[in-house]
């Protein structure tokens, strides 16, 4: 079922690739990205690739050192603090002269992820506390008794997803408010609902109103009615039904 939904989803795009190159429509170079393609650098000597993906090793193998050692946030602060440092010391003589404008530039860079992800884990913690978010809630247990809990929780959790516009939020809302309930329905696995929970909650999260969606778009130049009809198939329709053949290799013990 996943090989044949994934065969069609690479038809349906060569097929739509194949009408835009004939429309004449297809991509077109950024001033900045004329000069990558052409092999400029800007005047600026570039690090070898291994001494540039450095860093990025250095962070990934010390997370996962310290992922039993400390919480996750510290862990992530730590891995990434040597990172920078690491960064520093093994690529400094490609920094020389500009290191300062480069720290700036990365930091201004950094403002609006940052303030995006703080944005969306307050914007969950507010729909908890709003007064129809309880109705919800027994709207979901309802369909749980009713239907497999699975399948409930796939829907529960693409719901809230699409609310907050964020798989990180949706699963947050979920898992701090309802996981407890379902496990408690006593014919749940705990590992099962995480996988299934994980699948689901990218599905709806890239709704038009997707914060994420709607700076890919800006920082491309495309409008939403040009992009979003592959946008929704890539990030809804095809996270959604593997969400479902997730329940269903979970409500068969399969995982």
């Amino acid at each position: 079922m996943t090989g044949l939904h994934f065969s069609t989803i690479l038809k349906t795009y060569t097929w739509a690739a194949n009408s835009l190159r004939a429309r004449g429509i297809g991509f077109v170079a950024s001033e900045s990205d004329a000069e990558l393609i052409a092999g400029s650098t800007g005047g600026k000597e570039l690090p070898p690739i291994h001494m540039a993906i450095l860093p990025y090793v250095v962070i990934v193998v010390l997370k996962l050192a310290l992922a039993n050692a400390m919480s996750a946030s510290d862990s992530i602060c730590t891995a990434m603090g040597a990172g920078i440092i690491v960064l520093i010391l093994t690529n400094y003589k490609y920094l020389k002269g500009h290191i300062v404008q480069d720290f700036v530039n990365g930091w201004l860079s950094s403002i609006n992820p940052l303030l995006l992800t703080a944005a969306l884990m307050g914007f969950a913690a507010v729909v908890k506390i709003c007064p129809g978010f309880e109705y919800f809630m027994k709207f979901a247990m309802l369909m749980a008794d009713k239907m497999n809990p699975y399948i409930s929780a796939v829907i529960v959790t693409n719901v809230f997803s699409g609310i907050t516009g964020a798989s990180l939020s949706g699963t947050q809302i979920f898992c701090s408010t309802m996981a407890d309930q379902f496990m408690a329905l006593g014919t749940v696995n705990a590992q099962a609902l995480y996988k299934v929970v994980g699948m689901a909650a990218m599905g709806m999260d890239t709704l038009p109103h997707c914060p994420t969606f709607v700076m890919e778009a800006q920082v491309c130049g495309v409008t939403t009615k040009e992009s979003y009809p592959y946008v929704m198939v890539m990030t809804v329709i095809t996270p959604i039904v593997l969400a479902l053949v997730a329940a269903g290799m979970a409500i068969v013990g399969l995982i």
